[in-house]
């Protein structure tokens, strides 16, 4: 049995014609020039596209050895992960090899490289909005650096944050591949993309890791944490992430992290979770199944999407299911 390609349902090419691969795959990246450095008799083009708000994941694969050559590469990020085969890319004095399971190549803004495919080397391109990622690093710094945002050209997916980062990659990969379930639901589909972002902030080496990695620069005043605490409580039933709390406050991620550590004791996605908790348990006391109250309808309202894992926490916080304290709720 033949398995299935990843991302098959989003197929938008599949030809034999180079011209027709290069104005196609140009289209949805940038335009660059594309030479079948093998038999012309095994290139085939194939590519699939899925978008999320400011990334998107593209199955590409040429069947033939290639050289593509981007011409201007300018608002995006682009990370090439092998599948299988091997890959290269040279950009000015620097030569990576790409293999699957150990390495990928990051093409970013400004930086001229040269790509080279050998026979067989379908890849996973994950694309990411330039904006995206350099809004997310000054909401993480709490500040905006001074110099450019520099990817390095090797991503080592042998590194521990590396190989959670691409978990990440893969998780939405097959979310996408089953249809409209976590990645596409308005309560997750946000935080998965800003997951995606944060998590190659960290996992790949760039010009601001040692920022990133090291201590904020300065603690967050306890009000500022009551803020951000009151912002939590007031807004908990509403799409809600990390970062737009921080920002509300006016700090940064990390500082913001630090900051409930120290005066709250847990972060802030825990006390989110710990909030939206709370006001499930409240919904499904002053209910009763009779009344037409369900656990799946309460949870999805107060942003569970997986509801799995939303029955695991509950029990975990209350030391009963959602659907006991249901049935044992009684009108007032």
């Amino acid at each position: 049995m033949t398995q299935e390609l990843p991302l098959a349902d989003h197929e938008i090419l599949r030809t034999h014609d180079r011209d027709e691969a290069r104005e196609r795959v140009g289209q949805v990246f940038c335009w660059h020039g594309l030479d079948v450095l093998g038999a012309a008799t095994a290139f085939e083009a194939r590519q699939h596209v899925a978008r999320l708000g400011p990334i998107a994941l593209c199955y590409l694969d040429y069947g033939a050895e290639v050289r593509i050559t981007p011409e201007h590469v300018a608002g995006f990020h682009l990370v090439h992960i092998p599948l299988a085969g091997a890959a290269s890319a040279t950009a000015r004095q620097q030569h990576v090899t790409a293999l699957p399971g150990r390495s990928a190549v990051l093409v970013s803004p400004g930086r001229p490289v040269t790509l080279h495919w050998q026979p067989g080397s379908p890849h996973l391109l994950v694309w990411f909005d330039r904006d995206a990622i350099e809004h997310t690093l000054r909401n993480t710094l709490g500040h905006s650096p001074k110099e450019p945002l520099r990817f390095d050209l090797e991503l080592d997916l042998t590194a521990p944050r590396s190989r959670r980062w691409l978990e990440i990659v893969h998780l939405v990969r097959r979310d996408i591949e089953d249809g409209p379930t976590l990645a596409t639901h308005p309560a997750v589909g946000r935080h998965l993309q800003q997951l995606a972002i944060t998590g190659l902030l960290l996992a790949a080496r760039h010009s601001h890791s040692a920022l990133l990695h090291g201590p904020p620069n300065r603690a967050v005043a306890p009000a500022r944490v009551r803020r951000a605490v009151e912002l939590i409580r007031d807004h908990a039933a509403e799409e809600l992430t990390v970062e737009d709390v921080a920002t509300a406050v006016g700090v940064g991620v990390r500082a913001l992290q630090q900051g409930f550590r120290t005066h709250v004791g847990t972060t802030p996605t825990a006390y989110l979770r710990q909030v939206r908790l709370e006001r499930v348990r409240a919904e499904l006391l002053a209910g009763t199944a009779e009344s037409g109250v369900s656990v799946t309808e309460v949870a999805l309202r107060w942003g569970f999407a997986h509801l799995g894992r939303f029955a695991l926490a509950y029990r975990s916080a209350f030391g009963e299911p959602p659907s006991a304290t249901l049935r044992g709720a009684r009108p007032s």
